[in-house]
């Protein structure tokens, strides 16, 4: 296993990661997770990786987009949300704090722990699910297919369905 090392990082010192398939956060799930870290603060630490080693820049549409970061996040985006939202609430990220476990990650295992890590989530959408088998096997190619079946103990033939969504839907969008 790679060196990992807890640490509690300031909010404002970590940046998304650019491929992060899940798009939407909200609902009542999310409002459950905001109460929680209201209440008792964050449990579980999100994982990061350090960018003086990945070189990674932080994207548009996340709470640091466009201020220099220390940290990608590589698992934990929910919960990073809910600390921020709830940083906000109380004055601002100024000192705000997460617990977090920082291992050095190259772009092909921060994206695979990224991947498998969603792909075990009951929330993800159809379209996001597809999305991210697309991703994974885009960059891995179809010959990883397989590989991901066991990673993830989802069969092989649920995975190319899923992918055929997302021509389905280009088409659609196409006639319209």
């Amino acid at each position: 296993m790679k060196k990992q090392v807890f640490q509690e990082l300031e909010i404002q010192k970590i940046g998304r990661n650019p491929w992060q398939p899940r798009k939407s956060f909200d609902g009542p799930k999310f409002d459950e997770l905001m109460k929680s870290v209201r209440e008792k603060g964050v449990l579980e630490p999100i994982l990061v990786r350090n960018l003086e080693v990945c070189k990674k820049e932080t994207t548009e549409g996340f709470p640091t987009e466009g201020k220099k970061v220390d940290f990608e996040l590589v698992a934990g985006e929910r919960r990073f949300r809910a600390a921020w939202a709830v940083a906000q609430e109380n004055g601002g990220l100024r000192g705000a704090t997460i617990p977090a476990m920082v291992r050095s990650l190259t772009d092909d295992e921060a994206f695979d722990i990224m991947t498998i890590e969603n792909l075990h989530r009951e929330d993800l959408t159809e379209l996001e699910e597809a999305e991210n088998f697309k991703a994974y096997l885009d960059r891995h190619g179809m010959e990883a297919l397989a590989g991901l079946a066991d990673r993830t103990e989802i069969h092989e033939r649920y995975i190319r369905r899923r992918i055929r969504l997302l021509r389905i839907g280009r088409l659609d969008a196409q006639r319209w």
